[in-house]
């Protein structure tokens, strides 16, 4: 299947991202406002994780709601690293298609970049530097992480460009020191 937008790691609610991407403030707000300005309602988004990671403290029901009524779209998402169970649960009873990684006409869709020769799209490390058992590796990397697609829902035209988000030939990877990833391999 093909889809209308792709995008990854919103991490909607999560009040550390912020500091940890330097997000701008109040960022989920924006986020919205750009995928309501991209996605119409009978598009297809496929999301490549962390979609949300909300505050179970607050009224979790509906925000969960109010969020996914303010988007338009079929949501196909493949769970990252943070979409917990009682995450996929809510989403998938908003409608929400929970998928697993796939490769489609040569391209291998992901939440974390793996190993490879071919086309990857993922996501997972933001606006960071690759792991680092990546060096080297003759495949081609494309991270949409919404921090390098300016925050907004992309095609596959603008990815497979290299129009949009960054690849593994522009950023690097981390040492096998500064990966907390990496486990020697």
């Amino acid at each position: 299947m093909t889809y209308d937008w792709y995008t990854s790691d919103h991490h909607f609610g999560h009040k550390n991202i912020t500091a940890y991407c330097n997000r701008p403030p109040n960022i989920d707000g924006t986020m919205a406002k750009r995928w309501r300005d991209q996605v119409g309602h009978d598009d297809t988004v496929l999301h490549l994780g962390d979609f949300a990671l909300p505050d179970w403290r607050v009224d979790v029901d509906g925000w969960w709601s109010d969020l996914m009524h303010s988007l338009p779209g079929k949501i196909f998402l493949i769970p990252g690293n943070h979409d917990r169970k009682k995450n996929l649960a809510q989403l998938k009873r908003l409608g929400v298609t929970v998928i697993e990684p796939f490769v489609e006409n040569g391209v291998w869709f992901a939440h974390k970049p793996q190993p490879t020769e071919g086309v990857m799209v993922h996501g997972h490390i933001h606006n960071n530097l690759y792991p680092f058992n990546l060096k080297g590796s003759k495949g081609i990397y494309r991270n949409i992480s919404v921090e390098v697609t300016n925050y907004r829902p992309v095609t596959l035209a603008d990815i497979l460009a290299g129009r949009v988000g960054n690849s593994l030939k522009d950023v690097g990877c981390l040492t096998k020191d500064t990966d907390p990833e990496y486990n020697g391999k």
